[in-house]
């Protein structure tokens, strides 16, 4: 649970991620480009009709709940009978662009260790939130850390000095 200092500071640090990336430049932009798209028409009728089946899946879901239920149970079964690890692959091809086989080379690099601490056995995938490219394998502990870190080197350089003043 964050304190009530945490969460403003967290608040701050996402008011100035978003100033700088969404400067008044590049909101005018990309609204120029939208303009100017010469499929912009097609489209917006095609994501109008997205909308509709989307809102009617929605309602019909709602009024067949039992159905629907049964429908998504075996859909999730004719999958997993098929290729038990479908939700993996779909997982990794997804979120990191990369194959089971990929992902095994890269947990295998360290001879399955943390690529920080090199103690722990490697089973998080760490990535550049900004890119989404992998930079490695790391244990829990260590991938988590650098997250709190916000992946920050000024943090965590002062995270280390802080630590080598309190050692004394």
């Amino acid at each position: 649970m964050m304190t009530p200092e945490q969460k403003r500071q967290k608040k701050e640090y996402d008011r100035e991620y978003h100033r700088k990336r969404y400067t008044p430049e590049e909101r005018e932009r990309k609204r120029l480009k939208r303009l100017s798209d010469p499929n912009r028409k097609e489209r917006e009728r095609l994501k109008e009709l997205s909308d509709k089946r989307k809102a009617w899946k929605i309602q019909w879901r709602l009024k067949h709940p039992e159905k629907s239920a049964e429908y998504s149970q075996k859909r999730r079964e004719r999958l997993k009978h098929a290729d038990p690890l479908y939700y993996r692959r779909y997982h990794y091809r997804v979120n990191f662009g990369i194959t089971l086989e990929e992902r095994d080379e890269i947990f295998s690099r360290n001879g399955g260790l943390c690529g920080i601490c090199s103690q722990n056995v490697s089973t998080h995938l760490d990535h550049d939130h900004r890119t989404n490219k992998i930079r490695g394998a790391l244990c829990k502990p260590c991938n988590q850390g650098l997250g709190f870190f916000r992946d920050s080197r000024e943090i965590l350089k002062e995270a280390i000095d802080y630590l080598e003043k309190t050692d004394q």
